[in-house]
């Protein structure tokens, strides 16, 4: 080969070399970001190029959107650049987000309502794009207060509950008309069960016209078959002695009694005889008591 031939066959193959050696091929796609320049089929050793985040993302603050085309015809390594923007925060009253999230674009949030208040709409919502901007694909619930039916009516009663709206925490207290005696607690309150329905912590008391023999008073204990009763505890004289006179009444009724009621109501004149006695016997006691504290007194 003439030497001339070969010198330029050499110069050839190193122009060659030294642009395959520089050239790179166009980048591949960064996730949710776009080139800001035209692409190219090449790009020269120590070329950059910017980019930007498409829409419904955002840069990320500390981040460089560059690459370079490297000696070695690669690009160079560039962290995530590019974030989902954050869509408002929720306004939900009475209720709050259940688990942690950012808010950002693609992020799933779950509503919850407080105690006492249950959802009324979706419970779920998304992050999505909306234009060149984010928002939720749905509006927060609203969290109800938990309603629960009226209380009920009692016979020879009624409770001081106002009109047919009762809501979680609404109280209503029960009282009896007179000579009738409260049995059950006599307040009861609506609370809310596992499947957010509104409950009354507690049945209805009743009113019975029964006696409640005190019980820091004697150890009485009477059953009758039809009269049954329970008044709060008797602190006073005059009340043991109107309870005694009760008591009398109950004891001439059951004089008046046919052949038929003698079997059913066998022992109980003696039984109602010894409650007489023995009260009267505890009233009479007290008087003493009370006497000789008044003598103590004066003295």
């Amino acid at each position: 080969m003439p030497p001339c031939r070969g010198a330029f066959l050499a110069a050839l193959l190193l122009v060659f070399l030294s642009e395959a050696r520089g050239d790179c091929n166009p980048p591949e796609p960064i996730r949710n970001a776009a080139l800001k320049q035209e692409p190219k089929p090449s790009y020269p050793a120590g070329t950059e190029l910017t980019y930007t985040c498409i829409s419904g993302y955002e840069y990320i603050p500390g981040k460089r959107p560059v690459i370079r085309c490297l000696d070695t015809s690669e690009w160079s390594q560039v962290d995530v650049f590019c974030r989902g923007k954050r869509c408002p925060t929720p306004d939900i009253g009475n209720g709050h987000i259940v688990e942690d999230s950012e808010l950002r674009l693609g992020d799933q949030i779950t509503f919850a309502c407080y105690e006492g208040y249950r959802p009324v709409g979706r419970t779920e919502a998304r992050c999505v794009l909306s234009g060149s901007n984010v928002d939720w694909n749905s509006r927060p619930p609203h969290c109800e207060r938990v309603p629960c039916y009226p209380p009920p009516e009692i016979a020879n009663g009624r409770h001081n509950g106002q009109g047919d709206s009762y809501t979680y925490g609404s109280a209503v207290t029960y009282q009896c008309d007179r000579e009738f005696s409260l049995i059950g607690n006599k307040t009861i309150v609506c609370t809310v069960d596992k499947n957010l329905n509104g409950k009354w912590s507690g049945s209805a008391p009743q009113c019975k016209d029964e006696i409640l023999l005190p019980s820091s008073g004697p150890n009485v204990t009477s059953t009758f078959p039809t009269y049954t009763s329970s008044l709060p505890t008797l602190q006073t004289e005059l009340a043991w002695e109107k309870l005694f006179i009760i008591l009398q009444e109950i004891k001439d009724l059951i004089n008046i009694k046919t052949k038929s009621f003698e079997e059913r109501l066998d022992g109980l004149e003696k039984k109602v005889d010894k409650v007489i006695y023995e009260m009267k016997s505890c009233c009479q006691q007290s008087r003493e008591e009370r006497l000789e504290e008044e003598e103590e007194e004066e003295s």
